[in-house]
């Protein structure tokens, strides 16, 4: 996926002018690297930084390994993995989580372009969706329909009503 346009973005998509941290000038071009490791994508943002020099590289992510990123001294953001994110399904509703930090990332950085190894971000939040369409079933469900492990708000992860 290339291209997300202009910082002008539609309506139904502007970007908070206050979230932004870069001036309006400044561009910026996402790099999604999800769901592999940094050794396979290192190499090629650092071929990327070499010759896009006037732009601002933020590598999304979803590794563990930030050295790369940190010795070419580029900006980055870490999500959870998916197999992070398997296992703790009930940690949170996760599609959700995530199609709120896709939001976030674009109102942050207002990229002009966007390159994918593997995966875009629509791509990630889509799977994640699929991956947790059950439990996401169950929690809008309503309380009477979560299994008695499930935490109920209020509670903690390892807290059950009944030892409240």
């Amino acid at each position: 996926m290339f291209g997300w346009g202009s910082k002008g973005a539609s309506p139904e998509q502007a970007a908070d002018p206050e979230l932004a941290i870069l001036p309006d000038g400044e561009s910026v071009v996402m790099i999604y690297a999800l769901d592999m490791p940094a050794s396979e994508f290192a190499p090629s943002v650092a071929h990327l930084a070499a010759r896009m020099r006037g732009a601002k590289l933020v590598v999304v992510h979803s590794s563990f390994d930030f050295q790369p990123m940190m010795a070419q001294k580029q900006a980055f953001e870490v999500l959870p993995d998916l197999a992070q994110m398997q296992r703790f399904p009930r940690l949170m509703n996760w599609p959700q989580y995530m199609a709120d930090r896709r939001d976030l990332l674009l109102a942050k950085w207002r990229p002009d372009r966007a390159v994918a190894f593997g995966m875009t971000m629509d791509d990630y939040v889509a799977k994640t969706a699929e991956m947790f369409a059950a439990e996401v079933a169950t929690l809008s469900a309503g309380p009477e329909s979560r299994p008695e492990e499930m935490p109920t708000a209020g509670q903690s992860l390892g807290q059950r009503a009944d030892n409240a």
